[in-house]
């Protein structure tokens, strides 16, 4: 088996363990987690957007004309926005 294939099924299975224990722990400490809980998605959205903007953007540019990555920027943008309002 490749190495590099081992380390990136050794590095997904550890990441889902985390996220695994990251969900019991909410639940388990779910009143204390609710007063920190808008801070952890304000958080996760701003990276994921800042993951888009910063890194995928530009490839889009280059592939994609101006005008439609612009708007689909925009779209996903508004996405986000409306996915977080309807969440609390």
């Amino acid at each position: 088996m490749n190495e590099i294939f081992l380390w990136i099924l050794v590095i997904t299975f550890i990441n889902g363990l985390l996220a695994f224990i990251g969900g019991a722990l909410f639940y388990i400490f779910r009143k204390k987690f609710n007063k920190i809980l808008m801070f952890f998605v304000s958080f996760t959205t701003g990276a994921l957007l800042g993951g888009a903007l910063f890194h995928l953007l530009p490839e889009a540019v280059e592939e994609l004309k101006l005008g439609s990555t612009a708007a689909l920027a925009v779209i996903g943008f508004f996405a986000f926005f409306f996915l977080s309002l309807n969440s609390f």
